[in-house]
C-alpha cells in the first residue's frame, strides 16, 4: 500500500480490551452449565444460573442502584440516562428525577400488576420521561407503521397490517436501543417463564403460556434481528456490571448475546460452547468475499474532496463518509458492527475548498456507487480493493451489509450539498447519519449529525518533483523506472509501460518521483 496512509490502528487492541472486559466480571463457573446445551435444555439452564438474586426494594432503592447503573456526564453535568427521551435531566443525587418515572421495559401488567421478584428486577427497570412512558402504554415491541407519538427516541403507534400478532399499537425504540431492549426481553421471557403471565387478549401479543419458548415466534425473530443489528454496547456491559454488583445477578445475553440465537434462532439444535463462537456461520460473514468491487489493487494515496453537488457522483469514483463536525471516518467493520467508527480519524484540512482529506484511518469503508434506477447502490471494500458487500437499510431500519445488491433497502437516493450530504434508503427506512451520544454511523429516522461523502480525486504529489506535463513520460538519460501508473482519479491502471497507455493525462510513479504525464 502507498505510504501516504500512515495511520497506526488502534482498533485490534480496544477489541481485545472490550471483549475481555465483557465478561471479566463474571464468577468462575457462572454458566458452566450451559455448556453443550440448546433449545429448551439451554433456555432452562440459564434461568437456572441467573434467576437467584438479592431484590431490590422498589421505589428510593431503585433510585438508588439508578444513580449508579444510569447515570452518565453530558457537558460536564451528570444526567439520568433515559432510554425512552432525548431529555438530559440532572442528576446531583438520587433524589433529584423530576418528571421522570421508574418504567418497567417488560409491562408489569402482563402479569397482573403483582408486585412480585419480575416488578422489582432492576434489569428491566429505566429511568423513563413520564411522557414518554405513558404514551408507550403497555403496548408491545414492534415496528410502527402508522406514528401517533414519537419524540425521536420512543416512536409509538400502529404497525402494519398483519404484522405483531395482531396488537392494534406497539412502541418502537430508537435504533441504538433496539438490541438494548431486545437483551432485556430474553433475560426475562427466560428467568420468569413460570410467574403467572396475563391470558388477557389485549396483553399476551408477545408471549404464548403453551409454549416453553414463551416468546411468540414473531416476537422472537423481531428480536433477534434487533440484537443482532444493535450489538452490545459498552453502555449495557457497564451497567450489568453494576447491576451485578447490587443484585447479584447477570443477564447472561449481555455477556453472552449468541445464547438466543441457541435458544430461539437458527442454532436452536445447536449446542452452545463457552468457547466455540466465532461469529457468524460460515459463508454468511460479508467481509469474507475477497473479490474487488472495482479493478485494480491498493487504493492509492491521495487527496479525498468534499463532494458538493451530484455532478461529483460517479459510478468510477471512490468514496468515504465523514462526520465533519467531529473528524471521524465510517468503518468497514469495527467491533462487529460495520458501521462504527474507525479505529483512528482522517486528517481534515478545512483551510481548502471544497475541503480535503489526506490521510485516512486503515478501517476506512471505501463506497463505489453504481446506478440503480433513480438512486443507487453502495459497494463497500477496503483500502486493498478487498469487496465487503453492500449497504442496505432493512426494514427495522438498520444498516448491514449483504452480499446481494438486489435485495431490498440497498437502494438510496444521494443529496450533496456544500454542507453536508444526505444518503436516503428506500420507503423511508432511514437516513445515513453520525450518533454523537452512542458513536457510530447508522440510519436513523430521527435527527442526528450530519455526514459528508469525500471523493478520491488525484493522486498526491510529492513535494520538489516536477510535475509538469511531459510528452515522453520517462527520462531517456536516467535510469529511471515505472512503479505504478494512475488515472487522474487515482485509480491505478492495467498498463505496466507508458507505451501501453491510451491517449490521456496519468500520474506517473518511478523511481525518481511522482509527476503528471500527457499521452
Amino acid at each position: 500500500m502507498n505510504s501516504g496512509f500512515t495511520f497506526k490502528s488502534l482498533a485490534a487492541a480496544l477489541l481485545t480490551i472490550v471483549a475481555l472486559s465483557a465478561t471479566a466480571a463474571v464468577p468462575s463457573g457462572y454458566y458452566d452449565q450451559l455448556e453443550g446445551l440448546s433449545g429448551v435444555s439451554l433456555k432452562k439452564a440459564v434461568k437456572n444460573a441467573a434467576k437467584s438474586h438479592t431484590v431490590i426494594e422498589y421505589g428510593t432503592s431503585t433510585w438508588q442502584v439508578f444513580f449508579e447503573t444510569d447515570t452518565r456526564m453530558v457537558g460536564g453535568q451528570k444526567v439520568w440516562w433515559d432510554m425512552y427521551s432525548n431529555n438530559n435531566v440532572a442528576a446531583p443525587n438520587y433524589n433529584s428525577h423530576s418528571g421522570m418515572n421508574i418504567e418497567h421495559s417488560v409491562a408489569n401488567s402482563w402479569w397482573g400488576g403483582t408486585k412480585n421478584e419480575a416488578y422489582k428486577d432492576i434489569h428491566h427497570l429505566n429511568p423513563s420521561d413520564s411522557e414518554a412512558n405513558n404514551r408507550k402504554s403497555n403496548f408491545p415491541l414492534g415496528i410502527v407503521s402508522s406514528v401517533s407519538y414519537t419524540n425521536d427516541v420512543t416512536i409509538v403507534g400502529k404497525p402494519k397490517s398483519g404484522t405483531c400478532g395482531g396488537a392494534p399499537n406497539v412502541y418502537e425504540p430508537c435504533d441504538e436501543y433496539k438490541g438494548d431492549f431486545a437483551r432485556v426481553f430474553f433475560y426475562m421471557f427466560t428467568i420468569y417463564d413460570d410467574i403467572q403471565w396475563s391470558t388477557l387478549s389485549d396483553r399476551n401479543f408477545m408471549y404464548n403460556k403453551s409454549s416453553d419458548l414463551l416468546l411468540q415466534p414473531w416476537a422472537y425473530e423481531m428480536l433477534l434481528e434487533w440484537s443482532k443489528n444493535d450489538p452490545v454496547s459498552q453502555k449495557e456491559r457497564d451497567r450489568n456490571e453494576m447491576v451485578y454488583k447490587h443484585q447479584k445477578n447477570r443477564n447472561p445475553f449481555i455477556d453472552y448475546p449468541e445464547l438466543a440465537d441457541h435458544i430461539w434462532g437458527s442454532k436452536k439444535n445447536t449446542p452452545f460452547h463457552m468457547d466455540g463462537y466465532t461469529g457468524p456461520d460460515p459463508g454468511t460473514d460479508p467481509g469474507t468475499d475477497p473479490t474487488p468491487d472495482k479493478p485494480g489493487n491498493d487504493v492509492p494515496a491521495g487527496y479525498w474532496y468534499a463532494v458538493t453537488s451530484s455532478a461529483d457522483l460517479n459510478e468510477d469514483d471512490r468514496y468515504i463518509v465523514v462526520a465533519p463536525d467531529f473528524n471521524l471516518a465510517m468503518s468497514y467493520e469495527s467491533g462487529g458492527k460495520f458501521q462504527q467508527v474507525c479505529g483512528a480519524s482522517p486528517t481534515l484540512d478545512n483551510s481548502v475548498s471544497p475541503a480535503r482529506i489526506s490521510d485516512v484511518p486503515k478501517d476506512v469503508a471505501v463506497l463505489s456507487l453504481t446506478r440503480s434506477g433513480a438512486g443507487w447502490t453502495i459497494s463497500v471494500s477496503d483500502l486493498s480493493g478487498n469487496h465487503k458487500g453492500y449497504f442496505c437499510c432493512t426494514t427495522a431500519k438498520t444498516l448491514q451489509i449483504v452480499s446481494d445488491p438486489s435485495v431490498d433497502g440497498t437502494t438510496a437516493s444521494i443529496s450533496p450539498s456544500s454542507a453536508s450530504t444526505k444518503i436516503e434508503f428506500k420507503s423511508g427506512s432511514g437516513t445515513l447519519q453520525y450518533n454523537e451520544a452512542a458513536p457510530r454511523f447508522l440510519t436513523y429516522t430521527s435527527s442526528q449529525k450530519p455526514v459528508m461523502l469525500y471523493r478520491l480525486e488525484e493522486v498526491k504529489e510529492n513535494p520538489g518533483v516536477d510535475t509538469g506535463i511531459d510528452a515522453t513520460g520517462l527520462d531517456e538519460n536516467a535510469d529511471e523506472v515505472v512503479v505504478g501508473i494512475f488515472d487522474i482519479q487515482g485509480r491505478k491502471v492495467a498498463a505496466e509501460a507508458v507505451s501501453e497507455l491510451p491517449r490521456g493525462i496519468y500520474i506517473l510513479v518511478t523511481n525518481f518521483g511522482t509527476r503528471k504525464i500527457a499521452i
